[in-house]
């Protein structure tokens, strides 16, 4: 693990990594630690206190609202980004879709790498993960408001004079 070009595959391959070397993606995964979650396990229910963050290292995490699928997470996704922050409540469920290999850090970790040479960068890419998400949502807000739209027009009569 102490090799050179050990931690260069998760440089590629997690954006929450983008722009650091490889000494400090070795520091940020020695505070967290990993856990195999079998297919259909709830990593996390919506209207739980969060504090952990979650990163996808393998399989597939499907995140819902309700019954609704909302996203489906991939190698390098972060999940739980908001709630290991600030400790809000979930806003989703988030269910492996496959066996997963999952990253994992509580939030008392996620403190200590704010304190970091390389915090701000860390809270650069968080920030920018979740703009993603609210680029994201507005995108299918979009086009349900559309769509609401055209249900409308439908089911509205049409006055003719």
């Amino acid at each position: 693990m102490g090799e050179t070009g050990a931690y260069a595959q998760y440089l590629e391959r997690i954006p929450l990594f983008q722009g650091w070397a490889e000494e400090e993606v070795a520091d940020f995964l020695r505070r967290g630690t990993t856990h195999e979650i079998p297919s259909g396990n709830v990593i996390f229910e919506r209207g739980t206190r969060g504090g952990t963050l979650y990163i996808v290292f393998s399989g597939i995490v499907d995140v819902f609202a309700g019954e609704f699928p909302l996203a489906q997470c991939n190698v390098g996704d972060a999940l739980g980004l908001i709630s290991a922050v600030d400790h809000r409540q979930h806003t989703a469920t988030a269910v492996a879709g496959s066996n997963v290999l999952l990253f994992e850090m509580l939030d008392q970790q996620v403190k200590q790498v704010l304190r970091q040479p390389y915090g701000l960068r860390f809270l650069l890419n968080v920030v920018h993960a979740l703009s993603g998400h609210i680029a994201n949502a507005n995108t299918h807000i979009a086009a349900m408001e559309s769509k609401l739209a055209r249900i409308e027009r439908t089911r509205t009569p049409v006055v003719r004079e």
